[in-house]
């Protein structure tokens, strides 16, 4: 910073942490501050972490807030309603769009009969992999579920993968560029998360794909995701079951959605979203 100091207009600091060294660094070299909130923090209490939260979110001319639940939780800590702003991720449609069903599964040599509902991202408990291994053993024939990613609950995945290998598979991490493929491929997604979500970018991702979407109520996801695109409900294994078997037993419900989540997607999640960034900068 000391060297590009003349340089550089505005710091922006992503996530809490962050907004701490750019609260100190705004404050030595006189520049002035940005934040973006990458998640609902919960900072409510103990008090020292909301007084520390609250002395470097008060230091930026704007909090970036990435939900209204974000925002709330911003104007609860004491950010005036004025500095804290709403902005919206965007997906880039140059490598996100929909791909025929039957030919991305010839790409990724997948069986075309299977109901396939893919996870993507992590292995972690929050993110409502333990409710998906309970569920699995209650699938109906005919239904897979794909898991592409990593992480601490891998072994039990594999496990669970072992004691029922015709409505398991797993794959490995996939470029996120060609992601679209295995999203185009699938016949829902899975984002059964247990914590509070900022977001839920992989849910943009697959409403731009053309894909279903079976969320969580928590966080952000309710606010990215229509029930015309997709199930909303809580993260418990009776209800993801019930969520899926719905869809199952409505194709064109499911081909509905998909129309409606591209739809959603280029209306609501386009790469217009970083104008709320550039005013923010100006």
């Amino acid at each position: 910073m000391w060297k590009h100091r003349s340089d550089v207009q505005v710091i922006h600091a992503h996530g809490l942490m962050a907004a701490i060294a750019g609260r100190l660094m705004s404050k030595v070299f006189g520049k002035p501050l940005v934040v973006s909130t990458h998640a609902v923090y919960g900072i409510g209490s103990p008090r020292m972490i909301c007084r520390v939260a609250r002395w470097a979110l008060r230091g930026a001319r704007y909090v970036l807030c990435l939900s209204e639940q974000s925002r709330a939780e911003m104007l609860g800590v004491g950010i005036p309603e004025g500095q804290a702003v709403v902005y919206r991720h965007w997906i880039d449609e140059k490598y996100f769009y929909p791909v025929d069903r039957h030919e991305a599964r010839n790409t990724l040599e997948w069986d075309t009969k299977p109901f396939v509902a893919l996870y993507a991202g992590r292995y972690l408990e929050v993110k409502g992999v333990e409710v998906i291994l309970q569920m699995i053993p209650m699938l109906p024939p005919g239904v897979q579920i794909v898991f592409i990613g990593g992480g601490p609950l891998e072994s039990k995945i594999r496990s669970v993968a072992n004691s029922h290998p015709e409505q398991v598979r797993i794959l490995p991490p996939i470029a996120n560029e060609s992601m679209r493929v295995v999203y185009s491929a699938a016949d829902v997604l899975l984002v059964p998360s247990i914590w509070q979500e900022g977001c839920g970018r992989i849910v943009l991702e697959a409403l731009m794909c053309g894909t279903p979407v079976i969320g969580s109520r928590r966080g952000g996801i309710p606010e990215v995701l229509t029930t015309e695109a997709g199930l909303l409900i809580d993260p418990e294994p009776a209800q993801l079951l019930d969520a899926i078997e719905t869809l199952v037993k409505a194709p064109e419900r499911r081909a509905g959605m998909g129309v409606a989540g591209v739809a959603s997607a280029k209306e609501r999640f386009s790469t217009r979203n970083a104008e709320v960034i550039l005013s923010a900068y100006q």
